[in-house]
């Protein structure tokens, strides 16, 4: 006998998965709308408490719920009142609990309250947690009247209107009107398509698998199943997996008569329930009687006890007249396969009418089967003969229905295609779009591409230049040197040298001479020294050494040089404060050969970040980049390279008023 349990299947599925998916997203958004009647921390303490599904179980959360309710009503604080009455209504909607005096409450709260104010549609939620509680009552009726009546208020929330749609998918379903449940079913999908939850996109698509499945529409049927497993496995969302698992197994089980599939899903879902922290009540006995399955399937019948004895205690706990009806089948299955013989027909005749009632042809035909089988071993022919044409009948009925099936399939698949038309269309739209935006783009990188280009090559030729002019740098510096030399030789022969032999030759002869004869030599002697190097430089240090050669420079030529040096000395070593000394010195040298100027000035200036040094002038000026390229600058590159090794850059800058050379040290 295989028992199927359908009714499980749609009024679990619909009224407690989703249930439990909804109550837990929303368990953690406090109806921040309420204004509680004391502080916000208290509020807070005693939510986190009532807001815990694991306490709900323990003997006074409803005392003590019903305590602190009816204490803010009494003190006039109905906000407080409706926002605990909510927490309360989530626990036992997740729960899936069956609570007289929880329903008599949120029915009396509505009425009294719902002509005064509706707390910005908040009290109105109560509509749809009312129509839940008559669903697990097994009230259809009174469910489908509380959830159409949510609807038809304009203040409901959009997500307490998409659960009402899902009540009535599930009742619609309950019914056997498919074709009825359908259209809610989309409207529950639409609202989380337009949220992007795909959570409960994927509770919708599940949820249409299992309406199109009993409509024998297999194929609609598992390409929605696929995509809700695909959404819960994104999200890694174990409740949803772990019910999809069960649903999956069962729908190859049913559908396809795929025994392997169904093991295959079951024991996926024994192993994720297993490493699930969240003990829920409703996953274990959906896992037990998976379980009970799988076993039978198998055929090891020693394992089924202790399933079926779980199974039991379970329905007892969630006090559940579904899962206490499949509990029976399985036992009963239990005892037929274990004995081989049907010892009470009539309580398998039970099952076949509860069957009947809901509409569950594999149920029906398992136990008439069974019946068959038995009437058969005991010789009962004519008995046999009328379960057997009972069962032909169905399967006639199920081939009917299959046929309309792929109606439906078809149908399904129409809507399809039409929406993927409708898709190209716009993908069409969008990648023309697309392609516009793309040559756009397009041109911009292609402008942005030649202007770095153009960078680049601007930067390249500086580079070259630089390298071109190191190379002149090089040779021109021994060729200078080598003129340096043969200077001091000439002024050593020609000046010092005619001079001390005309000291010998009176000292030989025996002539007198003047002290000023002596004194002359001395003072080239010491021109030629402070040409090659300035005097006690390492002793005197930068300042005064630069305050001597603008001293030295305006008593000897037509050109008024000033300073400013603001530098203690020894803040650089003495290589640095020598390196800045030959650079002041080079670009007076120049303004005295080349700039026709009648002042320059020399400014040293010192900070706690760094050192600046400038010299400038009020000369005629040169064409810096020209004079670069000449190779004739050799002046400018021994600043350059100087600059390089005070780890620094020259800055020179030249026109009609004047030339300015300057560049910074970091201390």
């Amino acid at each position: 006998m295989r028992a199927t349990g359908r009714l499980l299947t749609y009024f679990f599925l619909v009224f407690v998965l989703t249930s439990c998916i909804l109550s837990c997203k929303e368990k953690s958004e406090p109806h921040s709308d309420l204004t509680p009647w004391y502080g916000k921390k208290t509020m807070q303490e005693q939510f986190k408490w009532y807001n815990n599904a694991e306490n709900y179980f323990e003997d006074n959360y409803h005392d003590r719920f019903f305590n602190l309710y009816n204490h803010f009503l009494a003190i006039g604080q109905e906000d407080s009142a409706l926002y605990y009455l909510l927490v309360f209504s989530d626990m036992v909607d997740q729960n899936y609990i069956n609570d007289s005096i929880y329903l008599a409450t949120a029915i009396q709260h509505l009425k009294k309250y719902e002509s005064i104010n509706h707390h910005n549609g908040e009290l109105l939620k109560l509509y749809y947690y009312i129509a839940s509680q008559y669903a697990t009552m097994g009230n259809n009726d009174s469910c489908e009247a509380w959830s159409l009546r949510g609807l038809a208020q304009k203040e409901m929330p959009p997500r307490f209107i998409a659960k009402c749609h899902r009540s009535l998918s599930g009742i619609y379903s309950f019914f056997s009107q498919q074709e009825k449940a359908i259209p809610h079913s989309l409207a529950f999908l639409d609202y989380f398509v337009q949220k992007k939850d795909t959570v409960n996109m994927g509770v919708a698509y599940f949820n249409l698998a299992l309406l199109y499945k009993d409509l024998y529409a297999y194929e609609a049927a598992e390409s929605y199943m696929k995509k809700a497993l695909e959404f819960s496995l994104i999200k890694k969302d174990t409740y949803t997996i772990a019910a999809y698992y069960n649903y999956l197994g069962h729908f190859y089980y049913d559908a396809n008569r795929d025994s392997s599939l169904y093991i295959l899903y079951a024991e996926k879902l024994n192993d994720i329930l297993n490493a699930y922290s969240n003990k829920m009540v409703y996953l274990q006995s959906l896992n037990e009687e998976t379980q009970i399955i799988k076993f039978f399937i198998t055929k090891q019948y020693d394992s089924i006890p202790k399933h079926l004895d779980r199974f039991k205690e379970l329905s007892i706990m969630m006090e559940d007249s579904v899962s206490k009806k499949n509990h029976y089948i399985q036992k009963v299955r239990y005892e037929i396969e274990k004995s081989g013989k049907i010892t009470n027909e009539n309580e398998v005749l039970e099952i076949v009418n509860y069957a009947i009632a809901n509409k569950d042809d594999d149920l029906t035909i398992s136990c008439y089967t069974n019946l068959y089988n038995d009437a058969y071993r005991r010789g009962d022919f004519k008995k046999a003969l009328d379960y057997q044409n009972k069962i032909r009948a169905i399967e006639v009925e199920k081939f009917k229905k299959n046929n309309k099936g792929q109606i439906y399939d078809k149908e399904v698949r129409y809507q399809n295609v039409k929406k993927d038309e409708e898709i190209l269309v716009q993908a069409e739209k969008l990648k023309i779009k697309q392609r516009n935006i793309g040559l756009l783009i397009a041109g911009l990188i292609i402008l942005i591409l030649a202007f770095i280009i153009y960078l680049i090559w601007q930067k390249k030729k500086a580079i070259t230049e630089k390298r071109n002019s190191e190379v002149f740098f090089t040779p021109k510096l021994m060729e200078n040197t080598e003129d340096e030399r043969m200077r001091i030789a000439k002024d050593l022969h020609d000046s010092i040298g005619h001079e001390l032999l005309n000291v010998k030759s009176a000292i030989a002869n025996k002539l007198q001479f003047t002290e000023n004869k002596i004194d002359t030599i001395l003072e080239e002697l010491r021109e030629i020294s402070r040409n090659l190097f300035p005097v006690m430089f390492a002793d005197v240090g930068l300042k005064i050494s630069v305050n001597q050669l603008i001293d030295q420079i305006s008593k000897s030529d037509d050109l008024f040089v000033f300073g400013e040096i603001n530098y203690v000395s020894g803040i650089l070593d003495s290589k640095s404060e020598l390196n800045i000394y030959r650079i002041i010195q080079e670009a007076l040298s120049n303004v005295r050969k080349y700039a026709q100027a009648k002042s320059a000035k020399v400014i040293i200036n010192q900070t706690n970040d760094n050192i600046t040094v400038e010299i400038m002038d009020n000369g005629k000026g040169f064409d810096v980049s020209e004079v670069l390229k000449s190779g004739k600058a050799f002046g400018l590159m021994s600043i350059h390279q100087r600059c390089l090794a005070l780890k620094s850059a020259a800055n020179i800058v030249s026109g009609s008023k004047g030339t300015q050379i300057s560049f910074q040290i970091k201390l």
